[in-house]
């Protein structure tokens, strides 16, 4: 059971730092557009 909890626990995070990931990335790259125009 501990095993299948940790899995659990590690695809949950995964998941949760993905979406977290990606989030910033579109934030980052719809302000790096004006950045890095300068």
């Amino acid at each position: 059971m501990d095993l299948l909890k940790t899995v659990v626990l590690c695809l949950g995070i995964g998941w949760l730092l993905s979406k977290i990931f990606f989030f910033l990335l579109i934030q980052m790259g719809s302000g790096s557009t004006v950045l890095w125009g300068q």
